[in-house]
């Protein structure tokens, strides 16, 4: 139902305009100019409520976003429950469309940092990615971008921090060992011949 507007003013700096029809709304200039409300003096309040919400919800979003790289469902939980589905719908594909968020490369990213950082195996990263919640075709994509000699040397220097402080006195101690590198991502095939090869140093 379209009601008259009683008063509009706009705060440039913030690209906002603030609306008065039968009620008060802030709304983005973008929204403004979609409703036509200069031309026709006239707006419908559900409209306008929409619009102040999504500006609400893209402030809220810019806030989260701002403490660090969120990926897409991570960004939806946390909007859960003070918007409504429609309204994160509408800002997350904003976000998305405009680079805001991208999964695929902040995937690909935490993956190479993991690596680099913590020494993990491919599957160790994957879990980690997962409680992210990144999509499963995105962790995919970010484990295949691994460099594989550069995992191999990461599990050689993995193995030489962590074996000198262990026992591998006896075949049992070292498949105990080489447990706690499986735990940590490692397969069994990159584990044994790392093992190995250390053995002979």
């Amino acid at each position: 139902m379209q009601l008259p507007v009683t008063s509009v003013s706009a705060d440039q700096a913030k690209h906002e305009i603030t609306v008065e029809c039968g009620g008060t709304f802030v709304i983005t200039e973008s929204d403004f100019l979609a409703l036509d409300i200069a031309q026709t003096a006239c707006a419908d309040p559900e409209k306008l409520a929409f619009c102040a919400d999504k500006l609400a919800c893209i402030k809220k979003s810019e806030n989260y976003l701002s403490y660090g790289d969120l990926s897409e469902r991570k960004l939806r939980e946390k909007l859960k429950g003070k918007f409504e589905p429609r309204v994160i719908d509408t800002v997350v594909n904003m976000l998305r469309d405009k680079g805001y968020i991208d999964d695929a490369s902040l995937a690909e990213r935490y993956a190479s940092e993991l690596a680099r950082t913590r020494l993990w195996g491919v599957k160790r990263i994957a879990q980690y990615l997962y409680t992210k919640g990144f999509k499963r075709e995105d962790i995919s994509a970010a484990c295949d971008s691994l460099d594989v000699e550069s995992m191999r040397c990461n599990l050689r220097e993995l193995i030489e921090k962590t074996a000198p402080k262990a026992d591998l006195s006896t075949p049992k101690a070292v498949s105990a060992y080489g447990a706690k590198l499986y735990r940590l991502g490692w397969d069994w095939d990159e584990i044994k011949p790392a093992l190995a090869e250390y053995s002979k140093e």
